[in-house]
């Protein structure tokens, strides 16, 4: 198990899978379901971070099954919640976040990143602004809520501050330096800027980010990114590129659709913060 989750934190997924699935056949044979829990959990989480969300979904829901009442509950109600907030099935996130342990910093998180989906900006402002008071929080808990606070800001009312502030949140929470973390950033940065309507802002950001998501294969990054970039186009006036990107969005997600469960599919094609982005260029709810 240590070194599967070290290949899954190295960046080495297809050798974390492996060792994952291998480690859950052999803990199924010899009967050992809190070992079996353990493999389910892992490969959710590598295919989490893939954003293969069926897969994640599947896996999730797996380990929270193994680990029946046992110690391990509170853990794996947390990677359900997490997997029900992604693809937009909120009421049975937060009963996953009901059964979490109140002292696991991750769980606030997940409720103010609920509640920016749900489009619900002052609640999360207010609680991203109380939960980062608390102290001894883990240093991606802290930069996930400084970002989580200046999403809320900017679609809140206070976007211009909240563009002058993303710069420092990076510096001061010391965001990794990866790929993929530097997209994550800019995908944020886009999501500020166009709430912003500086459009120049956010079409730079949005599309560095596309790009890198696209290569990586993530889907559902991918797909916003690609949003983001298609609107800000639009803002400043690049047919082209508004038709470019209108079209990646379309691709993608026409691949969830065709590759996703109808109900996966539905659920997440449901969630207010998509059907916001993509109305004025995709018909979401067909």
């Amino acid at each position: 198990m240590l070194i599967a989750r070290a290949q899954r934190d190295l960046g080495h997924p297809d050798e974390a899978l492996q060792a994952g699935y291998q480690l859950a056949e052999l803990s199924k044979q010899a009967d050992k379901r809190e070992l079996q829990a353990q493999a389910e959990e892992l490969l959710g989480t590598v295919y989490l971070q893939r954003e293969d969300f069926p897969q994640a979904f599947d896996h999730f829901q797996s380990a929270f099954t193994l680990a029946g009442d046992g110690k391990n509950r509170p853990y794996e109600a947390v990677h359900e919640a997490d997997i029900f907030i992604r693809v937009g099935r909120f009421a049975d996130a937060e009963r996953m976040l009901a059964l979490a342990l109140p002292s696991n910093p991750y769980v606030p998180e997940l409720r103010v990143q609920m509640l920016l989906e749900q489009r619900k900006f002052a609640e999360a402002e207010i609680l991203a602004a109380r939960v980062a008071k608390e102290p001894g929080l883990p240093a991606d808990v802290q930069y996930d809520l400084a970002v989580d606070r200046a999403i809320a800001q900017a679609f809140g009312g206070h976007a211009r501050s909240a563009v002058t502030t993303l710069p420092g949140i990076a510096a001061a929470e010391g965001t990794p330096g990866d790929p993929a973390s530097v997209a994550t950033h800019n995908l944020n940065t886009g999501t500020v800027c166009l709430a912003a309507g500086d459009a120049e802002c956010a079409f730079y950001a949005a599309a560095t980010a596309e790009s890198y998501f696209s290569s990586a294969g993530l889907k559902d990054s991918d797909f916003r990114s690609a949003l983001i970039a298609a609107r800000a186009a639009r803002l400043r006036h690049d047919a082209v590129n508004e038709k470019l990107f209108t079209q990646k969005s379309i691709d993608i997600l026409t691949e969830l659709r065709n590759t996703w469960s109808p109900q996966l599919f539905q659920s997440y094609n449901s969630r207010p913060d998509i059907q916001s982005l993509g109305r004025e260029f995709l018909h979401l709810s067909q």
